[in-house]
């Protein structure tokens, strides 16, 4: 079984700790990991770039359309690929926020910042933040949960479809803050909505990510939860790929090989990565 961490944040990303790049690939050899890829926030959102399309570089915000910071990123990946060559494998990437509104942004963007993975995280609703405290009152209270939950799966079919990702990431994120509003009902799950996205996702050989972060927000479940997997699992999904979306260093592999145990015992997933 493969150890591996494909949602890591560095001090690149805007909400992310001040670890280096360097500090992270050192403590993942410590860890005796195989594979890491880090995982920069993208935010294109026309309605949103200038709250959140930043980077940060030495404390200061540097616009995401700036390739400063891009070169900077890519030059330090690079330098560390050579450092611990024989150690481990490591991934340029790139988390990106998605809406069918924008996808020729995001696609323009990508033609001049080619990276070696991108992962889908979709963070908002109607360009309003549902995983943002100060935020996501005005999505969670716009509409009741399975209005919420169908526009949700609309959009991640559109991004699928937009054959721009590698990876779906956190597939139920909504539950962080959604659960303070719906309650129990956020756990929900609508079958066929659920089986017609997993079929697409197959067929456009997209993996799933199995996160973490959910164990940190005092969830028994990854994201997503088992009910999604189950349901995955049935469709024919067969591979898997894992991440602790680490915005600090202690974060850093953090339960995967515990859950990665537990998923391939129950589900009978493979976990694989950029090296198969």
């Amino acid at each position: 079984m493969k150890f591996i961490d494909y949602h890591i944040h560095p001090n690149y990303s805007i909400d992310a700790q001040p670890y280096s790049i360097d500090e992270y690939c050192k403590r993942a050899v410590e860890l005796k990991m195989d594979e890491i890829c880090f995982t920069t926030h993208i935010e294109l959102d026309p309605k949103s770039i200038n709250i959140e399309g930043f980077s940060i570089i030495e404390n200061k915000k540097i616009p995401v359309l700036d390739d400063y910071w891009f070169n900077c990123y890519m030059d330090e990946i690079s330098i560390a690929q050579g450092k611990y060559k024989n150690k481990l494998k490591i991934y340029s990437g790139f988390e990106i926020n998605y809406d069918k509104n924008y996808e020729k942004n995001i696609k323009d963007y990508l033609e001049k910042h080619n990276v070696d993975y991108y992962l889908l995280g979709i963070h908002s609703i109607d360009n309003i933040f549902f995983e943002i405290d100060e935020y996501a009152k005005y999505i969670f209270e716009k509409y009741d949960f399975n209005e919420f939950f169908k526009k949700y799966f609309v959009s991640l079919e559109n991004a699928v479809n937009s054959k721009i990702f590698n990876t779906v990431g956190h597939l139920d994120l909504y539950k962080k803050i959604g659960v303070k509003f719906y309650d129990k009902e956020v756990f929900n799950i609508n079958k066929d909505i659920v089986e017609k996205f997993f079929k697409n996702l197959i067929k456009n050989d997209m993996l799933l990510e199995i996160n973490t972060a959910s164990f940190r927000k005092n969830f028994d479940e990854p994201y997503p939860s088992f009910k999604f997997l189950e349901i995955a699992k049935d469709t024919g999904l067969k591979y898997i790929i894992t991440g602790s979306d680490a915005h600090k260093i202690d974060d850093l592999g953090f339960k995967i090989i515990e859950t990665s145990k537990k998923l391939i015992k129950k589900f009978g997933f493979e976990i694989i990565g950029l090296s198969g």
